[in-house]
């Protein structure tokens, strides 16, 4: 009997393992152009922590959020309602894993880190504007980190 279950156990890992490196690959491309993406929503697993939100913005989007933020500093729902407008066509990559997704409650909360960091946002935008960057926050907005690459 223990003879049997030692065998059995070598063909099942061997069907596996053969399945494996023979069987059909079906991964995809995470990225659909380049490895500076612009104008991206992207959403990331943290164990044991709060996923973590990324904006990437290139240098037209960034102006026009200037000129919003500069016609609306004084009123947040506006502000909140234009950057939406915005925003909502950009590319989405979410990676928060199984149960997890990209949703507008993520959207606002980095609509509000913008908003609430705008003048830290810029003037790092004005002194990397070459460069790729990202806003990077969690999915509370506790925390604001500028990405440059």
């Amino acid at each position: 009997m223990g003879l049997s279950l030692i065998i059995g156990g070598l063909v099942l890992a061997g069907t596996g393992l053969f399945y494996w490196i023979f069987g059909p690959n079906q991964t995809t491309v995470v990225k659909h152009e380049s490895h500076n993406q612009y104008n991206e929503i992207e959403k990331y697993y943290q164990f044991l922590a709060h996923d973590k939100l990324k904006l990437s913005i290139d240098s037209v989007k960034w102006k026009t959020i200037i000129e919003i933020y500069q016609k609306y500093s004084s009123n947040y729902q506006e502000f909140v309602k234009k950057i939406k407008e915005k925003i909502t066509g950009f590319h989405k990559e979410d990676h928060s894993g199984w149960g997890g997704k990209l949703d507008d409650s993520d959207i606002n909360i980095l609509i509000k880190v913008l908003f609430d960091n705008f003048h830290i946002i810029n003037n790092s935008f004005l002194t990397n504007s070459t460069h790729g960057w990202k806003i990077v926050t969690n999915t509370i907005g506790s925390y604001l980190q500028i990405e440059i690459k």
